[in-house]
């Protein structure tokens, strides 16, 4: 509707449509935008068609390309267009002030112009402005090239005037306390911004290599020596070979230097010690602070990624310079991304001689599997509690996602064991000691406090608790966790912003939090759902198109009062007018065009009637003890 061409691009629809699980925008292969002929083959026009109409036509031809969109907010993105003066300016009335013959004119010269030959193309040799290497065919001695080169790196330590596309998209990408970035928060499209940004970054990377073979001193396969040498009788398959270099991050070549990097480390050092795997939480206070109430974590994978890195470089200071393991001989780890988009890393340490893990006691030095002392250490008894504890599953849980074939994939429960000792295939068997401790596992462990705050208030509206204060009191605790986190709170706070929290959902159901009484102190909603819960509703009321062309249907009588009505709207003058006519006049008929007319242009038109059946008829239609709150008298 506002893009200058449209996208195609080879992606996983069954992820895209999210059906199930989060929403992921997963491509593979080369991400094209079509510009389509500046006259359209159908009457209907889309993309960079659209700008080449007057301003008279602008909104019903985008109108036009979906039934499914709504006036109001295409008209409020267009007035925001309208700030930048480059998309401001038609492109018809460029046409008309520069001329349309002399455009086309310069426009087919530079065409003619630069059409190369055969022989251009087959002498031409693409390379990159900003890397001025010499090449190894011009050279005629090893001193020679070496000299070159170091000239080349001393002209790369200057100031360059430019950036490149990746350091360019990295400012664009970052959060900062005094810039509003609106790309940031776009959600699903934002996915979708990140991989065109990121196709273009390693189509621009593979270019540079393919063009520039003897910056990396990679042998040219010439296609006569294919056909020589191999026999080879297709012409498809003659030509130069491109070969990537170790470089290129994901390469055969890098992932293959990798592997035998990490065969050498295990080879000179031994076997590692610890296998560590580190996974990111998204409830960390670091990312929930940054986020607006409309985010979605797996939306802004930016933020994710830099926090995830910030707590992976920790724990390498903890590994690597604290020494909470002993002291390290080599290390190596990876960071992959699960398939719900949040990031995981995986860590293998090799320790020194000193401090080799040879005995069952260091190993439980490092390693428990039983619940650590509550009354010690509180902190780390709850987080085991609440990110820990497997289950249930079994016979308590027989559809858990670690059940196949009626038994946990993770063996589990495990058998309880006096000491730890070598197990099968190398696995250990822990420590696990029969105590007679015992855990509830309660739902919390696997719902959001968001959706039992959901569940809270659907039970106070719909359910009619018989005391809604000794509910609110027995599960305060569950429906609270995830403020808990946030930094420099106390219970207070934590209390009335759970509470909060649950007022706003009861505002949209046409309730108060207040009228249950759970605490004796009063709750105040919101400023955010004070003023926007009845306008944003009454202001995304969608328009039919069939209700904005009533306009053109209405009889004399009709337009009169039609005229007369909208004349007083929009000149802000204030008026009250009586409509009586005989049933099946076209009352409605007449309601259903003044309203239409006044919502599409963004006010809201508040739509009322006496009966349901009444106001179900009207766009937007509530009835007045619905939208006023008056009391019915059921004895009437």
């Amino acid at each position: 509707m506002f893009a200058f061409t449209s996208l195609d691009v080879k992606y996983d629809k069954e992820l895209a449509r999210r059906n199930c699980g989060i929403y992921t925008f997963r491509v593979q292969g080369q991400m094209y935008n079509f510009i389509d002929d500046l006259v359209p083959s159908n009457e209907k026009p889309r993309n960079l068609q659209l700008y080449f109409y007057d301003h008279d036509n602008v909104l019903a031809n985008r109108m036009a390309c979906s039934t499914r969109i709504n006036e109001s907010i295409v008209k409020k993105l267009m007035d925001i267009l309208k700030i930048d003066e480059h998309i401001t300016y038609p492109v018809h009335q460029r046409l008309r002030h520069y001329g349309l013959k002399k455009i086309l004119e310069t426009y087919l010269h530079h065409i003619f112009e630069y059409i190369p030959t055969t022989k251009n193309v087959t002498k031409r040799r693409a390379y990159c402005e900003h890397e001025q290497f010499p090449s190894i065919s011009n050279m005629c001695s090893v001193d020679g090239f070496l000299d070159m080169e170091d000239k080349s790196l001393q002209k790369r330590k200057r100031k360059r005037d430019t950036v490149s596309c990746r350091k360019y998209y990295c400012y664009k990408f970052q959060l900062r306390d005094n810039e509003t970035n609106e790309v940031l928060h776009c959600g699903r499209i934002f996915q979708q911004f990140i991989v065109d940004v990121y196709i273009k970054l390693e189509t621009q990377r593979l270019d540079f290599f393919s063009f520039n073979p003897d910056l990396f001193r990679i042998e040219v396969l010439q296609g006569l020596l294919d056909i020589l040498r191999c026999g080879e009788k297709e012409v498809s398959k003659i030509g130069k070979k491109t070969f990537l270099p170790v470089t290129f991050i994901g390469g055969s070549r890098d992932m293959r230097r990798r592997y035998m990097d990490a065969i050498a480390l295990v080879q000179y050092f031994g076997k590692p010690d610890f296998s560590i795997t580190m996974t990111c939480n998204p409830a960390w206070s670091e990312i929930k602070e940054h986020l607006s109430l409309a985010d979605e974590v797996q939306n802004i994978p930016d933020l994710v990624s830099r926090v995830f890195r910030a707590k992976v470089e920790e724990l390498k200071m903890d590994i690597l310079k604290r020494q909470i393991f002993g002291s390290v001989a080599a290390f190596m780890y990876t960071i992959e991304f699960q398939k719900r988009g949040l990031p995981h890393a995986h860590f293998l340490i090799i320790l020194a001689d000193e401090d080799k893990l040879l005995t069952p006691e260091s190993y439980d030095k490092f390693v428990c599997a039983e619940l650590p002392d509550s009354k010690k250490d509180r902190d780390l008894y709850s987080l085991v509690i609440k990110h820990m504890m497997h289950g249930p599953c079994g016979k308590l849980n027989p559809t858990n996602i670690c059940m196949k074939n009626n038994n946990c994939k993770f063996k589990y429960p495990k058998d309880f064991a006096e000491q730890t000792s070598k197990g099968k295939n190398s696995y250990p068997i822990k420590k696990r000691r029969r105590t007679g401790e015992a855990v509830e596992v309660r739902a919390t462990n696997y719902q959001m406090p968001y959706c039992l705050r959901r569940l809270f208030a659907a039970l106070l509206v719909y359910c009619n608790p018989a005391n809604p204060t000794e509910l609110w009191k027995q599960f305060e605790d569950s429906m609270s966790e995830d403020f808990k986190i946030l930094p420099n709170m106390n219970a207070k706070d934590i209390r009335f912003m759970a509470l909060n929290h649950i007022n706003d959902i009861l505002h949209l159901m046409g309730h108060d939090i207040n009228e249950y009484n759970l605490i004796p102190e009063k709750i105040k909603p919101s400023a955010t759902v004070k003023e926007t819960n009845d306008c944003h509703f009454e202001r995304n009321i969608i328009v039919r198109e069939e209700d904005l062309l009533l306009e053109r249907k209405l009889n004399t009588e009709q337009r009169k009062a039609y005229v007369t009505i909208l004349n007083r709207i929009f000149s802000n003058k204030s008026g009250a007018f009586f409509i009586d006519r005989p049933g099946g006049t076209g009352k409605t008929f007449l309601y259903r065009a003044l309203l239409s007319t006044v919502q599409s242009k963004g006010f809201v038109a508040l739509a009322k009637a006496s009966s349901g059946v009444a106001a179900s008829i009207l766009p937007g239609g509530r009835t007045a003890h619905s939208r006023f709150k008056f009391s019915v008298d059921i004895d009437e």
